[in-house]
């Protein structure tokens, strides 16, 4: 690693930029496809998790005395910035709400 490198600096020659980009991208399609396959993953086992939980009404509880803070955590990140995060966060947020609600009005027998 050269001085430029370790001050996040980047020096590329011209004829060597497009290469670059190409691995740069390539590396990101990668890490984001891992992302949503383990987002996915976990969307999959939460909603196993809440459905066979015996008190959901409990659960729903504790999820609505954590989500405000969850979501104030949130908002401090650098990441809530972009549209695309907070609109993910937000839509997830809802969601497991929803389910929530629902296994608790199944429990209820409603």
């Amino acid at each position: 690693m050269n001085d430029h490198q370790a001050r996040g600096e980047l020096r590329i020659s011209p004829e060597a930029f497009p290469q670059w980009a190409a691995d740069r991208l390539a590396a990101h399609e990668r890490a984001l496809a891992a992302l949503h396959g383990k987002t996915r993953a976990m969307e999959s086992a939460l909603g196993l998790v809440i459905g066979f939980h015996p008190n959901a009404e409990l659960l729903r509880s504790k999820w609505q005395a954590a989500s405000s803070d969850l979501v104030d955590v949130a908002i401090d990140s650098e990441l809530f910035e972009a549209p695309a995060f907070r609109e993910a966060f937000q839509s997830t947020m809802a969601f497991v709400s929803q389910v929530l609600d629902a296994a608790a009005e199944r429990q209820r027998g409603d």
